[in-house]
């Protein structure tokens, strides 16, 4: 693992010329003091490097200071673990996508041809889906109901003197 430590005295100016030292204890609690060198690209940054042996919950806790005076000090956790290869090498691979969509009757989309794919889904060479349109006229239930609501709310009217 790699640390960083940026450094800054009370009044938020970086500090160049502090002893920098980061306490590591391991996941079974041996402790590892490590120093934290300045590099020299920017001021008030200091780093180091440690090599878990165990995997397992690191604390890490780092100080600053100058002369007698701690002006700084922060903890943090690291877990160590193998490496989680669920996602590496993660790209695109065209040739095997184009080979399983001829294998099982699907169609292999670019960024060309995405503009089509909402057209291929909704009418499908297998007939699965079947796109209707019908007005609102055809279904003589809803036109009842219009039509009951429509005449409720003029006789309302009319009762009311409102018509």
């Amino acid at each position: 693992m790699v640390l960083r430590a940026d450094v800054r005295d009370a009044t938020y100016l970086r500090v160049n010329n502090a002893t920098v030292s980061a306490t590591i204890v391991g996941a079974d609690g041996t402790p590892h003091e490590v120093p934290m060198e300045w590099t020299v690209d920017r001021d008030g940054e200091y780093r180091a490097s440690f090599t878990p042996d165990i995997a397992g919950l690191y604390e890490v806790r780092v100080r600053a200071r100058t002369a007698d005076t701690v002006i700084a000090s922060d903890t943090i956790f690291v877990q160590a673990a193998e490496l989680n290869t669920e996602y590496f090498d993660a790209e695109m691979r065209a040739t095997g996508l184009k080979r399983i969509a001829e294998e099982t009757g699907g169609q292999y989309y670019t960024a060309e041809t995405l503009a089509k794919l909402p057209e291929d889904l909704t009418f499908t060479r297998s007939g699965a889906t079947v796109l209707q349109q019908m007005d609102l006229w055809d279904m003589p239930v809803i036109f009842f109901i219009l039509v009951a609501l429509v005449s409720t709310e003029w006789a309302y009217r009319k009762a009311r003197g409102l018509a």
